[in-house]
């Protein structure tokens, strides 16, 4: 819990009027119910304007019916108008679908930790 908090305060100093943070609910059409939500971070990188993922997740009876691909693509969409030249994120190794997602998506992997239990 510790860590998470000392992440929130990094990443989300001023909650959700921090400069820079965007925090989206994803809602469902039909009956205006949430889905999931999606919070990125937009800053100043080395090659322009960069946006990081920092949570992204669609709700368990969402899940496979394509609200990830479509808020990813609104995401880029938004991203662009905010004149953003790269959007990065971190998955899991063991993330298989989020991983298989983010590939059709257009994100490639830029580096790979590994660890070894023992």
């Amino acid at each position: 819990m510790q860590l998470s908090r000392d992440e929130m305060n990094r990443y989300l100093p001023q909650g959700l009027h921090t400069e820079g943070a965007f925090l989206y609910s994803i809602v469902e059409d039909t009956g205006n119910t949430q889905a999931g939500y999606i919070w990125f971070n937009v800053a100043q990188g080395r090659q322009g304007k960069e946006a990081f993922i920092y949570d992204f997740y669609i709700f368990e009876p969402y899940q496979q019916k394509g609200y990830g691909s479509m808020a990813l693509t609104l995401l880029d969409e938004e991203a662009r108008c905010m004149g953003v030249t790269r959007i990065g994120l971190h998955v899991f190794g063991d993330n298989d679908r989020a991983f298989k997602l983010y590939q059709k998506m257009g994100y490639g992997i830029t580096d790979i930790t590994m660890s070894k239990k023992l």
